[in-house]
């Protein structure tokens, strides 16, 4: 029986892809929209290789073997990125959560404590409205921030946590519109460009945190049906996603020359991101370039904030793989995966090998890079942002500059860490 269904299957797959036998493929001619989507699609393909040539003629790519496949990873990832977004994440007629970064899609200075989801909206004649709606998770903080892909002067607005009006059970629902309306509004200006929504949870505790649920519909397509895909729907969102493309081409080659002008094993002062990110994010960032036999310990004092993190990148603003290795720690409040000194300062060891040390930051391969560290709303109206101080040791003479009770961890706790890590991954990138 089964080899007589599989026959009937194969002859009835013959049967529909046999050119002429029955049935006739009616054909219509071009149009101007035909060339249109089609030049836009030639034009993305040049922008990938104007990309491609720019970060290959990068400083940066010609540092180590870890860097050049940092490029091409981060040629993989904006491509991703489009095809999911700018080009996948339709017109915001009827628009859906997605995700926007993942374990292998990495851009711009990605955090390994986020979980990064997107929609996309748009408001062209003024009249749209959209409803966002869900709860709360046990994220240290939540926010939402409007972006337009190809531009590079950061969030068009931002909506935090601590402005969110919820009910007992941390139920929120949000409007996005040109005018004021519900308890909690985001305003969307009129605007015919297609804008990413950025949903961004951020967690100190892995092994006990979630993120929100969060839904999004517009407003009158309850039931709605969608109109059929024509080409001209396919154009714009390909000239945003070449738009991305050159924009991205640009600015990372820039980005991570002027990272190394930081000096070897400092830091900047922390800085607020204002629009450029998370407008109550302060960010500092260090330029590393250790051997194998040594180690920077980074000392600063503690904060107050809703969320505060610590983690290594390349210089192509990636993080490495920080699901199975320890590249990152979330510091500053109560479950924290970094531990305070008796001081109540913090204290890390940035090296490639491990030191047994708990509060350990591992390279993970990368000879040089950039160390960022992360503060979000602080609490209290005079914060003042701490001043990071980093200092080369050989890992031979660590003993004697650490802080006297630093915490250990031998080779089975560190696994114990490292499962801990892979749990809430798992947790976090879920799929139905």
């Amino acid at each position: 029986m089964a080899h007589v269904k599989r026959r009937a299957m194969a002859s009835a797959l013959a049967m529909l892809l046999c050119g002429g036998c029955g049935g006739t493929l009616q054909e219509t001619p071009s149009t101007d929209d035909t060339t249109a989507m089609l030049e836009a699609w030639t034009n993305y393909y040049a922008a990938i290789d104007g990309l491609k040539n720019n970060l290959l003629a990068s400083d940066s790519f010609k540092i180590d073997d870890a860097h050049r496949a940092g490029a091409v990873r981060l040629m993989q990832s904006i491509i991703a990125s489009n095809v999911t977004g700018a080009m996948g994440g339709g017109d915001g007629s009827y628009p859906h959560i997605r995700l926007l970064l993942s374990p292998t899609i990495k851009i711009g200075v990605d955090n390994p404590d986020t979980l990064y989801r997107a929609a996309t909206v748009t408001n062209p004649d003024g009249g749209y409205v959209y409803r966002v709606w869900g709860q709360l998770g046990t994220a240290s903080d939540f926010l939402l921030e409007q972006f337009h892909g190809p531009d590079p002067q950061g969030a068009i607005s931002t909506f935090e946590d601590d402005d969110l009006v919820t009910d007992d059970e941390g139920r929120f629902e949000i409007f996005l519109s040109a005018e004021p309306m519900g308890e909690n509004w985001m305003a969307l200006a009129p605007t015919d460009r297609l804008l990413t929504l950025i949903i961004r949870d951020s967690f100190t505790n892995w092994e006990t945190e979630h993120p929100a649920t969060v839904e999004i519909e517009r407003i009158g397509t309850d039931g709605e049906m969608s109109p059929p895909l024509r080409e001209r729907d396919l154009i714009r969102p390909i000239e945003q996603a070449t738009a991305i493309l050159e924009r991205q081409g640009r600015f990372w080659p820039e980005f991570s020359s002027r990272l190394r002008l930081v000096g070897e094993n400092n830091f900047i002062g922390f800085r607020a991101t204002e629009s450029l990110g998370i407008p109550t994010q302060f960010f500092s960032a260090g330029f590393f370039s250790i051997a194998e036999d040594e180690a920077l310990i980074v000392t600063m004092a503690d904060v107050d904030a809703a969320y505060c993190g610590f983690q290594v990148a390349n210089f192509w603003a990636a993080s490495p793989d920080w699901i199975n290795r320890q590249t990152s720690l979330s510091w500053c409040n109560d479950g924290a995966q970094a531990l305070p000194m008796s001081s109540r300062g913090y204290q890390w060891v940035v090296s490639p090998r491990d030191p047994g040390v708990h509060n350990w930051i591992d390279t993970a391969g990368l000879r040089q890079g950039v160390l960022y560290l992360r503060i979000q709303s602080p609490r209290g109206e005079d914060f003042a942002a701490p001043d990071p101080q980093a200092e080369l040791v050989k890992l031979s003479a660590l003993e004697q500059q650490l802080e006297p009770g630093t915490p250990r961890v031998d080779p089975s706790g560190r696994k114990r860490a490292i499962a801990a890590r892979q749990a809430h991954a798992r947790r976090r990138y879920q799929a139905w």
